[in-house]
């Protein structure tokens, strides 16, 4: 007896083969699904990251500092921070003066802070609503 070691291609209907016939499927179920995803990508990427690059951008180059701080700007421009070493006393000196100049009081610390926000760098905002929130329970708060 002799046994036939030939090997038979599974054809779909059409006549193609079954190996070629299942990766068009899978290729066209994977299209399907990322379509299904994608609008959930770009939302994704306009309300978190785009956000989050600006901040950083900013957080590196906040061209609002010379406004704000201008005599420790120019103090700064002497200083070689590849040095490794602080700034001198002057930028200290300069930075504490500008702060001074901002010192404020109000109806406890965070109006107290905004003020002096608002008398270094004049805005329109304004405080809609702070809360505090005992941690534990009791009067020791």
């Amino acid at each position: 007896m002799e046994i036939s070691q030939e090997k038979s291609v599974l054809v779909t209907a059409d006549g193609t083969p079954l190996k070629i016939s299942l990766a068009r499927a899978q290729r066209r179920s994977k299209i399907v699904a990322f379509s299904m995803v994608l609008p959930l990508l770009i939302f994704i990427l306009i309300a978190f990251l785009i956000p989050i690059a600006d901040m950083l951008s900013l957080s590196v180059d906040n061209s609002i500092t010379q406004e704000i701080l201008p005599k420790s700007v120019i103090a700064l421009q002497n200083w070689d921070e590849a040095s490794g070493e602080l700034p001198d006393e002057v930028v200290f000196a300069a930075m504490v003066e500008e702060i001074k100049k901002a010192k404020e009081t109000g109806d406890g610390p965070v109006d107290a802070t905004f003020k002096c926000i608002k008398k270094l760098y004049p805005h329109d905002v304004k405080l809609q609503l702070y809360q505090v929130h005992a941690v534990t329970e009791g009067t020791d708060a």
